[in-house]
């Protein structure tokens, strides 16, 4: 529900909003997909080094799957 929520904040240009909403998820519960949101919003707000952390997650749940 709150990834809803943050793509709808996203589609208004809210990005601080969509980016607080998203990082209440515990590690743990996020999928690909958020963290690949949750990077590119890091990324479109100038916390580089945030942006990358999410990428290598997300990168290594992928790597895992195979």
């Amino acid at each position: 529900m709150k990834f809803k929520i943050a793509k709808c904040h996203v589609a208004l240009k809210e990005n601080r909003a969509a980016l607080a909403e998203l990082e209440t998820l515990a590690s743990r519960n996020r999928t690909l997909e958020i963290n690949l949101c949750l990077a590119k919003l890091y990324q479109d707000t100038s916390f580089d080094r945030a942006a990358v952390a999410c990428y290598k997650v997300g990168f290594h749940r992928v790597l895992h799957c195979f």
